[in-house]
């Protein structure tokens, strides 16, 4: 009896011995799929508008994160078709779920983000300067624009999962 008596002691030890390991593992799991769901993916969004003839103003949709997403915008670049294109005009970007020029309620000073006063301009951004949330997306609004000239924006992004981003992004 002795021995039946050790030999379930022995495997009560080892059972929780494996149970305690299974924990352990477990959590690193849970650890591990967080951090995999919030390691950011990079986009490129890009578009272009032709100015109608006897028009001065366009928009380019520059898109926005989808439902649960978050979109950290880092760099911006505007004007013609290549960098030595002569592009007359502004550039003014604003974060809307609308577009600014067919709701001008989304033109007003809160949700302007920059400006590019000489075509084409490059700017960066650090880390939460421009937020983008769902529904909201980032436009691209030419203005005093030649007439039948082609303008391009585009914008590299960062998208993070909502909720998980602020502990994994640099400062």
């Amino acid at each position: 009896m002795s021995i039946d008596l050790d030999f379930g002691a022995r495997l009560s030890l080892a059972l929780d011995a494996l149970t305690s390991s299974n924990e352990k593992l477990g959590k690193k799991l849970d650890v591990w799929m967080r951090r995999a769901t919030n390691v950011p993916t990079d986009h490129l969004a890009r578009g272009q508008v032709v100015i109608a003839s006897g028009a001065t103003t366009g928009a380019v949709d520059l898109g926005g994160p989808q439902q649960g997403r978050i979109r950290i915008v880092r760099m911006v670049r505007v004007g013609g078709l290549t960098p030595t294109t002569a592009a007359a005009g502004r550039c003014d970007l604003f974060q809307s779920s609308t577009n600014p020029l067919t709701d001008g309620s989304d033109t007003d000073i809160m949700r302007w983000v920059d400006q590019a006063t000489t075509l084409p301009q490059v700017a960066g951004y650090s880390s939460r300067q421009i937020v983008l949330r769902w529904p909201d997306k980032l436009w691209a609004v030419f203005s005093s624009a030649t007439a039948n000239q082609a303008y391009q924006a585009n914008a590299q992004v960062e998208e993070y999962q909502e909720g998980g981003y602020e502990s994994e992004i640099e400062l």
